[in-house]
């Protein structure tokens, strides 16, 4: 939700001239889904925190321009679920590696079906960021390949492949 579908078009052109997959974060939490679908101030208010401010201007000046950004970017509130708004830049297809997948309607579902999309799951990451648990039978009675993935020591105790098989097996 970070990325602007410019910059997802050259990376998928990058990695398709190389002959590599495209990894993303897809369909994560309830704030990603809201702030693409809907619009969510907290996601607008964490976009302004990370985001470099110009140096050039005065912090008050530099904010209203980041802010002014922020709320002008066209995938922000477009209506569309995740999925949907990667499927509508054409950036979902069988090179694709989609991490969490949490958030996701029938329609999403049969849209990653479709264009065979792999589905990286993270069941202790979205445990410990509250964003819910995968739901791996659906995805995979879906026609969806499955693997796991541990997202990152940020959000994971550890980035033992084992580990979180164990802990998804437990579920």
């Amino acid at each position: 939700y970070t990325v602007a579908p410019a910059l997802w078009l050259k990376a998928k052109q990058w990695a398709k001239e190389r002959g590599l997959p495209l990894t993303c974060h897809l369909a994560e939490s309830d704030n990603e889904f809201n702030w693409i679908k809907n619009q969510d101030d907290r996601l607008d208010q964490y976009l302004l925190k990370v985001m470099p401010k110009n140096p050039t201007k005065s912090s008050q000046d530099a904010l209203k321009d980041l802010e002014t950004l922020v709320k002008s970017l066209p995938w922000r509130g477009s209506g569309l679920s995740p999925c949907a708004h990667l499927s509508k830049y054409e950036l979902l297809d069988e090179s694709t590696i989609a991490a969490h997948c949490l958030k996701l309607s029938p329609e999403d579902i049969k849209l990653l079906a479709d264009q065979r999309v792999k589905v990286a799951l993270c069941p202790r990451s979205n445990n410990r960021l509250n964003n819910g648990l995968p739901q791996p039978q659906t995805l995979i009675d879906s026609g969806i390949t499955c693997g796991l993935g541990t997202d990152s020591r940020a959000s994971s105790p550890s980035l033992g492949l084992l580990e979180e098989a164990h802990y998804l097996h437990s579920m």
